[in-house]
């Protein structure tokens, strides 16, 4: 028995040994096969691009069976995949579409690239705006948002579209809360310019790509900003680091054509240039009739250079050089022509140079510092018929202001801004006269030709306090001119705003405005030396609103007092004898920016009124207009289509009548009559206008084409801009020149 269990536990432990060993075969067996087939896998190094940039992308998921992969910064990651058999590599990120590439197609390369396509853009992640100084009226936009809401893609343009704003119905110059286009000021950055607006084509004096945000001001703004009763326009220039170098060029029909590149030198700073020129002057010529009574040819150009460089914990400087040039040529075809061919002819050119450096530093304990000199130059050069008015104006700037932090909504901001100008003119224009037949073209002519040099500064003072709920913000403005030869100006401003919420605001502003008079009116030979500021009182009430991060709402009233305005006057050329007077609602309904839709509804109601002197009664102005409404917006389609649209509407235009003609034996010719009690009583018909406007992206793997196509100016009746008159003025005829105007854009980013 003993023997039969000792032969049967033997026989247990045989098999038992035999099974482990067996097993640990299969282990063996089955490691080898892995390492085997682990050197047999094939190994590729895959780069994720953005399609249409060639932009590498990290973090993108690279998934091959189950395991999964992510690129590093630099947009590549190493992958094995299968060296036999069928299958595909899965690729995606956020915000792109995803991409298969089989095993087969990567079997053949040991590195590859992957462009992924832009997704379908959603709607529920909303750009939000940052923190600023608590103005009253101002109203910001990012630069990519308020292109794509202008059917030109300028994001300057987007001014136009908003409340308080007046536009003629042709041209680019606008009228803020009834003040004229020249009694407002224009900023790019800290640094002033002539005007933001070219005269033609619906662009601003800076590219698109070089604007990171427009900042507009209706009214009510602190002292920081000053020689203005109007508004305030600001550009404010890109501060962000490009990844990659970028080269884009623009072709647009039938106005201009452009170039623009830039390039990061480093991590922390980059540069920009650009130039753009247009050649309507060259097609434009083509198209007008050989018997046409004149010919009229404008132009324009510019040309920049951007470098911006960031200082870690330290600010940021920024050289900004830029020139811009508008002109209009125009030969009229009549019998008594100066000229021996029967042509006189209009030459007008304006343009402006600036050189200006910005450094902003933090100095400790709160404070910091923003130094901004600057070097201007504007000239004017206008020749009309006989007549010349030629201007060189050289300004030296030294703007610089400290701010100091006191608390989360506290504030300390004081300012300079001293300057040292040229002034030089050369003008042959008729004498003033109070003959009643006063002829333009017959009157004798005055010669001046002369230079001035004089100092100016400006220093001001704010802040912004607490209380609560409530942030008041008094401050103190003052002006010293060496070309008025005036001192003791100050202005003194307060805004304030109450929270009842995070979401809820109550806001109002009081302020006084001065601005000096123009050159021309304050020169001694054909304007007033006694000439003094004009002065401007501002009242603003609202209540700013957000329902939720998508919409919000603001709802202001103003009134707005005019004095000392300067006017014509009959003995001493201009006098400040004139005043004015503008009230109105208005009404903001903004959707805020998404990826795919963005847009706004606005409304003013205004009247302003006018008069020369205390003795007359008020009348309306010429940038008077009861109703201005515009809706505007864009939504993306897909990710490669954009729709936008603008629809305007406004009381039509204030015009003085001829009330009669007088026949001059002496002249061969009628002379209009006008009646002082009808200047500005007559109104031109109402204006509307649609623009629509299309993007079409093609996407190449590292560059792409962009179209921008629509039509401006569409209307449903015949749009009236002017009133012309016969030969005798017996007759009033209207003014349509603009019909429906399409357009065509190409522009290819590389």
């Amino acid at each position: 028995m003993r023997i039969f269990f000792l032969a049967a536990l033997l026989a247990v432990g045989s098999k038992t040994y035999a099974q482990e060993q067996t097993g640990q075969s299969q282990v063996v067996k089955s490691q080898q096969q892995q390492v085997v087939e682990e050197v047999k896998a094939h190994e590729i190094e895959l780069s994720v691009r953005s399609k249409g940039t060639g932009r590498y992308l990290k973090r993108a998921e690279v998934k091959v069976g189950k395991e999964v992969y992510y690129t590093k910064p630099d947009g590549k990651v190493i992958i094995k995949i299968p060296p036999q058999g069928k299958g595909q590599v899965l690729v995606q990120r956020f915000a792109y579409e995803k991409e298969f590439v089989s095993y087969e197609k990567l079997r053949a390369f040991s590195a590859a690239d992957v462009f992924l396509s832009p997704a379908t853009p959603g709607d529920n992640e909303v750009y939000i705006r940052g923190n600023k100084r608590p103005d009253v009226s101002r109203k910001s936009f990012a630069g990519t948002e308020a292109a794509r809401a202008t059917a030109s893609g300028d994001p300057a343009q987007v001014t136009k579209t908003l409340p308080g704003v007046q536009t003629s119905t042709f041209g680019n110059d606008i009228a803020i809360r009834g003040s004229g286009p020249n009694d407002s000021q224009y900023f790019i950055d800290n640094f002033v310019v002539f005007d933001v607006f070219h005269s033609i084509g619906g662009i601003s004096v800076l590219p698109d790509q070089l604007i990171d945000e427009v900042d507009f001001y209706a009214g009510g703004f602190g002292p920081q900003y000053g020689n203005a009763t109007g508004g305030v326009i600001i550009l404010r220039t890109k501060n962000e680091v490009p990844e990659y170098p970028k080269t884009e060029f623009r072709i647009n029909l039938p106005f201009y054509s452009a170039l623009y590149h830039e390039r990061p030198i480093d991590d922390a700073s980059f540069v920009a240039t650009s130039f753009r020129y247009s050649y309507l002057q060259y097609v434009l010529p083509y198209f007008i009739p050989k018997d046409a009574g004149a010919t009229v040819v404008p132009y324009f150009g510019d040309i920049h250079t951007l470098y911006h460089k960031n200082y870690e914990s330290d600010g940021y400087f920024k050289l900004l050089a830029m020139g811009s040039q508008d002109g209009l040529e125009a030969v009229f075809n009549y019998e008594d022509a100066a000229s021996s061919e029967g042509k006189s002819t209009i030459d007008i050119y304006q343009g402006f140079a600036t050189l200006g450096a910005e450094r902003y530093k933090p100095l400790g304990s709160g404070w910091s510092l923003t130094m901004s000199p600057q070097i201007y130059y504007n000239r004017a050069d206008n020749e009309i018929f006989d007549d010349k008015l030629k201007w060189d104006f050289l300004v030296y700037r030294a703007h610089t202001e400290f701010k100091k932090k006191l608390s989360k909504k506290e504030f300390i901001y004081l300012g300079l801004d001293p300057g040292y100008a040229t002034f030089s003119t050369d003008i042959v224009i008729p004498a003033p006269t109070d003959d009643p037949f006063f002829d333009f073209e017959e009157a004798p002519r005055k010669v001046s030709k002369r230079r001035r040099d004089f100092g100016y500064a400006s220093a001001w003072a704010a802040v912004d306090k607490q209380l609560g709920s409530l942030i008041l913000t008094p401050g103190l403005r003052y002006y010293y001119d060496g070309y008025l030869k005036k001192t003791n100006v100050v202005d003194p401003r307060l805004a304030g705003r109450y929270e009842f919420s995070d979401d809820q605001k109550l806001k109002a502003a009081f302020g006084l405005y001065s601005k000096a008079p123009e050159g021309y009116e304050s020169d001694s030979i054909f304007g007033n030396p006694d000439l003094n500021y004009e002065k401007s009182v501002h009242y603003v009430l609202g209540l700013e609103s957000r329902w939720n991060e998508k919409w919000e709402t603001d709802l202001q009233l103003y009134y707005k007092r005019i004095f000392d305005k300067v006017v014509s006057d009959r003995e001493t050329a201009y006098s400040n004898d004139g005043s004015a007077r503008s009230k109105g609602v208005e009404l903001f309904i903004r959707r805020n920016l998404t990826d795919r839709a963005f847009g706004w509804l606005s409304y003013t109601y205004s009247q302003t009124e006018e008069r020369n002197n205390d003795s007359e009664s008020w009348r309306s102005a010429e940038f008077d207009q009861t109703h201005v409404a515009v809706l505007t917006g864009s939504y993306r389609l897909t990710a490669t289509w954009d729709f936008g649209s603008k629809l305007k509407y406004q009381t039509g235009n204030t015009y003085t009548p001829i009330s009669d003609s007088v026949y001059n034996a002496t002249l061969d010719k009628y002379q209009p009559r006008f009646d002082s009690d009808d200047v500005n009583s007559k109104r031109l018909p109402d204006y509307h206008q649609i623009d629509l406007f299309f993007t079409k992206d093609s996407l190449f793997n590292t560059w792409k084409m962009s179209y921008r196509f629509g039509v401006q100016y569409l209307a449903f009746t015949k749009q009236v801009y002017s009133r012309s008159y016969n030969y005798d003025y017996s007759k009033e005829e209207d003014f349509s020149a603009l019909p429906p105007i399409p357009f065509v854009e190409v522009r290819g980013v590389l």
